[in-house]
């Protein structure tokens, strides 16, 4: 199993925290996604909807994401 360098544990726990924070519907496609490594086909089975749908969600959610970090940088 791959190990993490203390500062990759950080940046993703940093995301793990960011994601917590979107609307549900993007949190998990980004949870599926960004987290779990399904490709954009998978999570649109997994999700019942189509690929374009997830790809506008995936759009979505790390424009939000960028949004988030920002908040909280400036915080």
């Amino acid at each position: 199993e791959k190990t993490l360098s203390h500062e990759s544990r950080w940046a993703f726990n940093d995301l793990l925290v960011l994601i917590s924070r979107l609307p549900a519907v993007l949190r998990r496609v980004a949870q599926l996604h960004l987290v779990e490594g399904h490709t954009q086909e998978e999570v649109a089975e997994i999700e019942g909807v189509t690929v374009g749908a997830i790809r506008t969600r995936l759009h979505r959610a790390k424009r939000a994401l960028r949004e988030l970090n920002l908040q909280l940088e400036l915080a």
